[in-house]
């Protein structure tokens, strides 16, 4: 991963680098998915998504791994959906999808063609959406339609893309990370709306409002909160990593200094105990302890004088 580099006014030369996830997932339940190359539809799977089809006379269809999904009135409702005890919400939810935008309105804010829509607890969750040329988050509920959040243009149908959503947690105002093609697109939060979640886990997709009409295509699906039979059930995996090396080409004579924080916005960038680290001419590496119950640190390289 490439470092992202910028100029301070004061000239000190900045890189951050982001750790997502520590780069594992690891789940309570099993994982979920379903491609269109199957040749099935996801109701057909052996654990089957619910099929809600308002759209007339608009079905589901699938050709040569395509899975479009089509409405021709705002009031009408085209998604699938898991619900309830088929799914174990784990402690980093984990979706990806690979789709493509045909077209798409909406008459309401917080709305879109294409959606993906998670519950982690009664009424918390979150809500990802993706418009013509945008994606958004959405980060509050009100009278008038869920509240957009972070927002990024980019191109929707031009291909397919994939997103990976990873929710750092099940409470509200947890963290919403939003891959794109593998690159971060989208940091949000999880928020609490009865009317945008219910009381039940779920995880739907597909086109969720009805304040929302237009064309999708669908290549794959997939979640890591499937709940497994009693008789399968283990005790969770976890991963502990306590320790990485941060390294860099240097320069010699060159005063470098590296800085953490476990949040791009709200909080001050700390140095890291290794203090001012004077250059030599060849890479130097430092180690940074990683805390339990860190999924994510950010770390930036200074160049003091």
């Amino acid at each position: 991963m490439k470092p992202r580099r910028s100029t301070r006014p004061d000239g000190a030369r900045l890189a951050a680098l982001f750790l997502p996830s520590l780069l594992a997932v690891i789940t309570h339940g099993g994982v979920a998915e379903w491609t269109g190359a199957s040749g099935l539809l996801p109701q057909e799977l052996p654990t089957p998504w619910t099929l809600v089809d308002e759209a007339s006379p608009e079905d589901p269809t699938l050709t040569e791994g395509v899975m479009t999904l089509t409405g021709s009135a705002q009031s009408e409702l085209m998604l699938y959906a898991q619900i309830g005890t088929v799914l174990e919400m784990p402690d980093v939810l984990v979706i990806e999808a690979r789709v493509r935008v045909v077209s798409g309105t909406a008459s309401m804010q917080g709305r879109a063609a294409a959606s993906i829509v998670f519950v982690t607890l009664p009424n918390i969750g979150g809500f990802f959406n993706l418009a013509t040329d945008r994606i958004f988050l959405n980060d509050a509920d009100s009278w008038f339609g869920s509240e957009e959040g972070p927002s990024a243009s980019v191109p929707t149908g031009d291909d397919f893309h994939t997103y990976r959503i990873e929710c750092l947690g099940r409470e509200a105002g947890s963290t919403v990370l939003v891959y794109r093609d593998g690159v971060l697109a989208l940091t949000g939060h999880t928020y609490s709306g009865a009317s945008d979640f219910g009381a039940a886990p779920r995880i739907s997709w597909g086109e969720v409002s009805s304040y929302a009409v237009g064309t999708s295509e669908w290549l794959s699906f997939s979640h890591n909160a499937l709940a497994l039979p009693p008789s399968d059930t283990c005790p969770p995996l976890s991963v502990r990593v306590s320790e990485i090396e941060l390294c860099w080409p240097t320069v010699e004579g060159q005063v470098y200094q590296v800085e953490q924080k476990a949040a791009l916005s709200g909080e001050d960038w700390t140095p890291l105990p290794t203090g001012e680290i004077v250059g030599n001419g060849s890479t130097i590496c430092i180690a940074a302890t990683l805390e339990v119950g860190q999924p994510a640190r950010y770390y930036r390289l200074r160049c003091l004088r």
